[in-house]
This record gives C-alpha cells, sequence and structure tokens, in this order.
C-alpha cells in the first residue's frame, strides 16, 4: 500500500511538471513588473521644455522631428506659449512665442517649417531655422491633434469635430464639419490618409472617410450606438488614428479603437463592420506586413495577424495605460501613464525597461539617433 501511494505521488508530482513545461512553452511572454529594474535602455538627455513649476496644468503637446538642411532638430510647442527648438544633443536652438499655451501636436510640412497650433485654435506655419512666423490661421476650435501631410498640403482637425485642408502657404483648400459630440478628452486622433481618402474619427463615435481633394464625405458610419457614460472612467472616445491594414482577408481594411471601448476592423467601401476586437487603444498600432503590434490602455503589447485579426502572441507589461509602439532598430518601444518605458522584441520578449517621471500619454517617436518621448510634466527625453 505504501509503495502505490508513493508512485501516486511521484506520477501526479511528474504530471504536474510537465503541465508546468507545457505551460512555459505555450506563454513564453512573462509579465514585468512596473516597477522592476532598469535594464537595456540608455537615456541620452532630458531637458525640461517649459520650465513648469510645481502644481502647473500638466503637458500634452507633442514634438516633431524636422530634417532641416542635413540635420535633425526637435521641435515642440508648450505650455509657456513658445515653440522651442533643439538640437539632437538636447541643446535648445531658440523659442517662438505664440500668443497662447499649446497642447498642440505638430507636422513638419518641409525642411525647414512645421505646423502647430495653439489652445485658443490659432494655427501657426513656424521657420524653425529662423524663428519666423510665416503665417497664421484661425481655426473653429483648438487643433489637438498632430496634423498629417497630404502631397505638400496638410490635414488638420479640431475639437468641434471639425477637418481641414490647407494648403503650405496657409490656405484654406476645403473644410468637412462632422456631427458635434459631447464630452472630450485632453487628445484626440489624427486623420489617416490612404490615397485620395481622408479618415477621420471624432468624438461622438463617428468614422468618417472624405475625399483628401475635394472634401466630399464617401461614407459616415457611427461605432458608439450606446454611451451612456457621465464620467471621464466610463467614457469611450477614439484617441487613437485609424490605420490602413491591406492584408487583411485579401482586400484590405481601416483599424480604429475607442478608448474604453473596442476596437473595429471596417471596410474600406463602405465602413461597415468586418469584425471587433475588445482592445483599447489610446495611440495607433504598428502595421508591419501581415503583422500589426498594438499597445492597450490595460497594459498589454499584443501582434496580431493582420490577415484575420487573430492574435498571434501578447505580454502584458503593466498595470498602467500604454502610449506607442514605435519600431526603432528592430524593437518595439512603448511607454505608460505611470512613467515607465519598455523595449520590446518582435516575438514578444522584453529586452528593456527604464523607469522616468511623470506619465506618458503621447507616442513615442523614432528618430535617428533615437526615441523621443514627451511626459504629461514638461520633460523631453532622448532614448536608445
Amino acid at each position: 500500500m505504501g509503495s502505490m501511494r508513493m508512485s501516486n505521488v511521484l506520477s501526479l508530482g511528474s504530471a504536474l511538471l510537465a503541465l508546468l513545461l507545457a505551460s512555459c512553452a505555450t506563454a513564453p511572454h512573462p509579465r514585468l513588473a512596473s516597477n522592476g529594474p532598469d535594464f537595456g535602455i540608455d537615456k541620452a538627455w532630458e531637458v525640461n521644455v517649459d520650465q513648469r513649476a510645481p502644481a502647473s496644468p500638466l503637458a500634452f503637446s507633442a514634438p516633431v522631428i524636422v530634417h532641416a538642411q542635413g540635420r535633425d532638430l526637435i521641435a515642440i510647442a508648450a505650455r509657456d506659449a513658445y515653440v522651442h527648438v533643439y538640437s539632437m544633443r538636447g541643446s535648445e536652438l531658440r523659442r517662438i512665442p505664440l500668443a497662447s499655451a499649446s497642447d498642440s501636436g505638430m507636422v513638419a510640412i518641409d525642411d525647414r517649417h512645421v505646423v502647430t497650433g495653439d489652445e485658443d485654435g490659432r494655427l501657426y506655419c513656424i521657420d524653425v531655422l529662423t524663428g519666423k512666423i510665416n503665417w497664421k490661421q484661425t481655426l473653429s476650435s483648438l487643433a489637438m491633434a498632430d496634423p498629417v501631410m497630404v502631397g505638400s498640403d496638410f490635414i488638420v482637425s479640431t475639437g468641434d469635430n471639425r477637418i481641414y485642408r490647407f494648403s503650405a502657404k496657409g490656405e484654406k483648400r476645403w473644410s468637412y464639419a462632422g456631427i458635434p459630440g459631447g464630452l472630450g478628452m485632453y487628445m484626440a486622433p489624427s486623420p489617416l490618409v490612404e490615397g485620395n481618402t481622408v479618415v477621420a474619427l471624432f468624438n461622438n463615435g463617428d468614422v468618417a472617410a472624405i475625399k483628401a481633394d475635394t472634401g466630399d464625405l464617401i461614407w459616415r458610419q457611427q461605432l458608439l450606438l450606446d454611451d451612456n457614460a457621465v464620467v471621464l472612467s466610463e467614457l469611450k472616445v477614439p484617441l487613437a488614428a485609424a490605420v490602413d491594414v491591406p492584408a487583411y482577408e485579401g482586400t484590405g481594411a481601416y483599424l480604429v479603437s475607442l478608448y474604453q471601448g473596442n476596437s473595429y476592423f471596417l471596410a474600406k467601401q463602405d465602413g461597415s463592420r468586418l469584425q471587433s476586437r475588445n482592445i483599447s487603444m489610446k495611440s495607433p498600432p504598428v502595421v508591419a506586413g501581415k503583422v500589426i503590434y498594438a499597445a492597450d490602455s490595460h497594459g498589454a503589447l499584443r501582434a496580431l495577424d493582420a490577415v484575420n485579426g487573430g492574435t498571434l502572441w501578447k505580454v502584458v507589461l503593466t498595470k498602467g495605460e500604454l502610449v506607442g509602439p514605435v519600431l526603432w532598430h528592430g524593437a518595439l518601444w512603448v511607454a505608460d501613464n505611470k512613467g515607465a518605458v519598455y523595449r520590446v522584441d518582435t516575438q514578444g520578449h522584453v529586452i528593456g525597461h527604464l523607469r522616468l517621471m511623470g506619465s506618458f500619454d503621447r507616442a513615442p517617436i523614432a528618430g535617428a539617433q533615437g526615441v523621443i518621448l514627451r511626459n504629461d510634466l514638461g520633460a523631453l527625453y532622448l532614448l536608445h
């Protein structure tokens, strides 16, 4: 009887060991605690953009890299009502005054000019080499998202659900007025330009495809059919720009996401829903061939099959909300709203972690010298 019991115990132990090994084989992406040790990421420099005092309003403007006459510069608008221009070594080269503070995104329209906005709805074209303001325009509301280029023109969206196309000289080509929304947030998604189509997401849950040359509506779909949110923690709103997924089902689709809601694959022809995934994103995913790399607002980074939308792998990095990813030197870089930055290989293995200050609410930006990040306390970082 004793030998039988011992045999049963050994068999049970062997079975448990086999089960554990099998589990490790099928889930090779261990969770990394958000307070884990720093490794695999170096901080090249850090600057305080606008010398903000404690308890100042949080900052949400986004930097841009300008390829100016053979060298890269960093430009960013700030809460101190200046556009700051930095070298890639972190030294400030100049600052250009605006009429008011900025939480706007920015776009480089050529090798020396950027376009950005301020919180009063003014739009500026600025020469980063001389500091000259070439022109100004007044919009119907503030432009929180990054403008995007379409040929030599650019598209900009505003907080009151309007889309504008301007020339590089500040001439308005057209405008499109969406249906006004309700509660909004401190950020907004940039439009997607794909060929002659502009795909815009509005804070009322509408997705609109617009002709890029004329501003005429192609189709409009409503994703938020039932939202009774009365507080921001329950609000479903688009923060991530739509992305083009050419490989989806062989015909292509647009992938759009609602923060604190779902993500949807939409048909390009009419915007109809092809598939829904329970994935909430604050920033757009990266589409690389037949793989989509998506960071969600529940702390997970995952790879999705771009053909059918299925999950290839998933790794939980943090209890915070992730922004990114961006690809730099073959790795995925993401950051969270607790000040952590992660470097992950394309198979889902964590190969770098760095703890910084504040919250990261804008996605990282990849440049030739490293990855640029801006936190909500006004700090700007270059990492590699």
